[in-house]
This record gives C-alpha cells, sequence and structure tokens, in this order.
C-alpha cells in the first residue's frame, strides 16, 4: 500500500494540459509539411505501414520514403526542441 501514492492520478490536470498542448503543437508542425511528406509519415507511423509498402503505393523506392519519413521526423525534433 506504500507504493500507492507513487501511481499518478489517471486524471492529473496538469497532465492532461500538458498533453493536449503536445498534441497541438505536433498537429501544428505535421501542418508545415509538404502534404506528400507528411502522408507518406502518417501511412508509416499512424497506419503502420512499411518504407516498402509505402514505396509501392506511392511510386517511389523504398530509400526515398525512408529518406523523407526521416525529414519529417527531423522537422518534428527540431519543432519540439524550440519549445
Amino acid at each position: 500500500m506504500s507504493d500507492a501514492d507513487d501511481i499518478p492520478a489517471p486524471f492529473d490536470p496538469l497532465r492532461i494540459l500538458t498533453a493536449r498542448q503536445d498534441i497541438a503543437l505536433c498537429e501544428r508542425l505535421l501542418q508545415e509539411l509538404d502534404p506528400f511528406d507528411r502522408e507518406l509519415f502518417l501511412l508509416n507511423r499512424v497506419e503502420g505501414y512499411s518504407f516498402r509498402e509505402i514505396g509501392r503505393r506511392k511510386g517511389l523506392n523504398e530509400w526515398a520514403v525512408k529518406r523523407k519519413i526521416f525529414k519529417v521526423l527531423d522537422h518534428l525534433l527540431d519543432g519540439m526542441e524550440g519549445q
């Protein structure tokens, strides 16, 4: 029972606010992207398609897909570090 104090409250208002701010930042950063690059990123990171699968669907080689997704990741990390 003594460890129960270490468990975060499920509805901690500060955590909820921080999460909402993080989501808003990510949405804004994604909107700054070229629509095609954003689509590739979302296909990979949200829909779970592999680089190869995306390349086949979009007429790109696997390396081109990787390069574009890594570019998007760099953009997101730069934007998050700036906050």
